[in-house]
């Protein structure tokens, strides 16, 4: 995936669509019992992601889908709530690149303050190089991982 993903869109289309493709075999596949789903994002970045995925899932799925962007030192917004279903739904986060997992500790530690409880993240899908050694930084169930 090019960065900014935004400045790329016409050239990350394809990589965001294979990501949509492997999001929904593993809803399928994973979690088929689950009614709601909450994309995670941090930043502009994050909100592109999840703002391009979301209606891709609603349309091919009967989920719930809802949008939690993460937001960065010194953005604002009106509204700072998460969704209100967000410890019962199959969570994914979505970003563009990954390079030293700072992006990935920040939305954990985000997460785990925000539900009070460790919860695990379900869905990961980023891009970037990710040597088996640096998986420990996702606490994740399934890491979707293009370049």
């Amino acid at each position: 995936m090019a960065y900014p993903v935004g400045n790329h869109l016409s050239y990350n289309m394809i990589y965001i669509e294979d990501m949509v493709d492997w999001i929904l075999i593993l809803l399928q596949e994973f979690y088929s019992d689950e009614t709601h789903v909450t994309l995670v994002g941090r930043g502009s970045s994050g909100a592109i992601l999840a703002g391009i995925i979301a209606p891709k899932i609603l349309s091919q799925t009967d989920y719930i889908v809802n949008i939690y962007i993460i937001k960065k030192d010194g953005e604002k917004s009106h509204y700072k709530n998460p969704p209100e279903n967000i410890s019962n739904s199959v969570v994914i986060v979505v970003d563009d690149f990954i390079s030293s997992g700072e992006t990935m500790n920040l939305i954990q530690l985000h997460l785990d303050k925000l539900l009070m409880y460790n919860k695990q993240i379900d869905i990961v899908c980023v891009s970037g190089d990710i040597t088996p050694s640096a998986l420990y930084l996702f606490n994740c169930e399934y890491l979707i991982c293009g370049k």
